[in-house]
């Protein structure tokens, strides 16, 4: 079914929003978003040893697209210098960094059993994005219409991961997601 996002119902604005997060991810013993290192961490001022994220490739991808989608501040918290490449290929990202950067009325328009999308538009006024998650314990096939992300049979869609073009045949989006 389709709805607002859960913040909605909760504190309007950006100060509004933040603070609900924070109480919603003290509630449950969740970090906030914009406190995820998705880098490599340096050492706790506890002591303890420097270490690697331990998120995976497509954890990192899906923490991110939530981050640039919902347009939650990126302020990485990880030590970039001893990150690996693939990291920092990951946090400056140009095509991705757009959607933090350039769209307007982002909003989860989908969540049904363990499939969440979100769409949101650029000020260009012509370009759409949209992130769609799977919340499912084992990767699948899911198949998104067009329609759904605000595209018509003839838009070109991309992938701003990977920087390719998605191909589609007209009706919907036949995607692989990651298990979560």
């Amino acid at each position: 079914a389709c709805g607002e996002p859960q913040y909605a119902r909760g504190p309007r604005g950006p100060r509004g929003r933040a603070a609900a997060a924070r109480a919603a991810s003290a509630a449950v013993g969740w970090a906030a978003p914009a406190s995820l290192p998705p880098a490599a961490a340096g050492p706790r001022a506890e002591g303890g040893a420097s270490r690697l994220c331990s998120l995976t490739r497509p954890e990192q991808i899906s923490l991110l697209t939530l981050w640039f989608i919902s347009r939650s501040p990126l302020m990485m918290g990880g030590d970039l210098p001893t990150s690996p490449q693939e990291t920092v290929d990951l946090l400056s990202n140009d095509e991705a960094l757009e959607v933090l950067w350039h769209s307007t009325d982002n909003r989860e328009v989908l969540r049904e059993r363990d499939l969440v999308l979100w769409t949101a538009g650029d000020t260009d006024g012509r370009t759409r994005y949209a992130a769609v998650f799977s919340l499912a314990d084992t990767p699948r096939r899911v198949e998104v219409p067009l329609g759904s992300i605000g595209a018509r049979p003839d838009d070109r869609v991309r992938e701003l991961w990977t920087h390719t073009d998605t191909p589609h045949d007209g009706h919907g989006l036949h995607l692989d997601l990651p298990a979560h």
